[in-house]
Parts: C-alpha cells; structure tokens; sequence
C-alpha cells in the first residue's frame, strides 16, 4: 500500500468506529487525524485543523452529519467530506451529494470500499 498523508478528520458518535476508521487510515500514511463525537464538534475541530479529507457521519446529537457537512463546505469549499451511515437510504446519499460530499459508505464497510476510496481521494 502506498502511503498517503493529510489531515483527516474522523467525526463518529461510536468510539469503536472511530477507532476502526482511524487505525485502518494509519495503515495509509495519513498521520494527523483528528476525531469528533458529535456535529457541533467535528465543526469546531474542522475550523482549528483545516482537514483535507472528513468521514462524516449522518446521525448524530447536537448537528446532523447533512447540516455540518453544508457548514464546513461553506467555510472549505475543496475539502473532501466521506459520508458514513448506517442508514444508507437513497435519499440520503442523495442528499449528501448534492451538498458536496466525494462518497457515501455504508455501514458496515468492507476494508476494500475504503481503499478504493483513499486511492480516488489521493489521486
């Protein structure tokens, strides 16, 4: 595996996906990551780092995933949002690419989706 580094930011209410995601980004290279548990958040960690690259959860307290990635679209334009949801409806996915997200992953991912996605996002 090629190694790939930017700042990442991985924004999940779940520890245990936060940790999945994190260590499986590790593997690439990508060593500033930085980690949210919430909308409101991930927001503010978002505007302190300036991450190249957001996973993104849909459904979380405070600040929704759609609502935060429209906010860090208008503070970033070019920044590369990966939305994660277990509720991977159409509408969302919809949703979420009108506004700006690169991709959408459903959860549970297989290490495969992520790997195609890192070598799409790095290229």
């Amino acid at each position: 595996m090629s190694q790939f580094t930017a700042k990442v930011l991985v924004c999940d209410d779940s520890l245990l996906i936060r940790k999945q995601l994190t260590d499986f980004l590790a593997q690439f290279g990508t060593y500033e990551l930085f980690q949210a548990t919430r909308g409101d958040e991930a927001l503010k960690v978002f505007e302190e780092t300036r991450p190249d690259i957001v996973f993104l959860d849909i459904v979380m307290p405070e600040l929704d995933g759609l609502e935060c990635l429209k906010l860090m679209k208008k503070i970033h334009p070019g920044v590369k949002v990966v939305m994660l949801s277990s509720l991977g409806t159409k509408e969302n996915l919809r949703t979420a690419l009108d506004l700006g997200a690169v991709d959408f992953i459903q959860k549970p991912w297989k290490k495969d989706q992520l790997t195609q996605i890192l070598a799409r996002l790095k290229g």
